[in-house]
């Protein structure tokens, strides 16, 4: 699943704050492997982050959270879904990024409206933490 963000206003990365905040509502988010300029978690980087960057792996902890320890539907007996994203630039100029998030261990179809509900419910997190700051 593909989202196209395009970051409005002046606020362009994370800072300390809302990273405080986004650790104290998903804790696990930091753990996340994060291979952004090199190896590491996204702990390591959250603060400075590019916001859609956080958006990926916001949605990606909603994804875990919601299906976690759960067995795959599409093949009974394996493991939960893992999930994965990347956030690349689509027009540096405007800000326009595009975030795509997906499950890489499972049939990645059957997780699609639930991976579009987690991009969604990130971005409305994140706007309403930014209106907040």
């Amino acid at each position: 699943m593909c989202a196209e963000i395009q970051i409005l206003g002046e606020v362009r990365v994370a800072s300390p704050e809302l990273a405080q905040s986004l650790i104290a509502l998903y804790p696990s988010i930091v753990d996340h492997a994060c291979h952004s300029n090199g190896e590491g978690s996204f702990g390591d980087r959250i603060v400075g982050a590019l916001l859609p960057h956080v958006v990926e792996h916001l949605s990606i902890d909603i994804l875990v959270k919601r299906f976690a320890g759960t067995e795959s539907p599409v093949f009974a007996g394996a493991q939960s879904p893992i999930f994965a994203g990347a956030t690349r630039w689509l027009d540096r100029d405007n800000s326009l990024m595009q975030v795509r998030v997906g499950c890489t261990s499972h049939e990645p179809s059957f997780y699609f409206d639930a991976t579009e509900a987690a991009l969604i419910e990130a971005v409305h997190l994140m706007n309403t933490l930014l209106d907040a700051e």
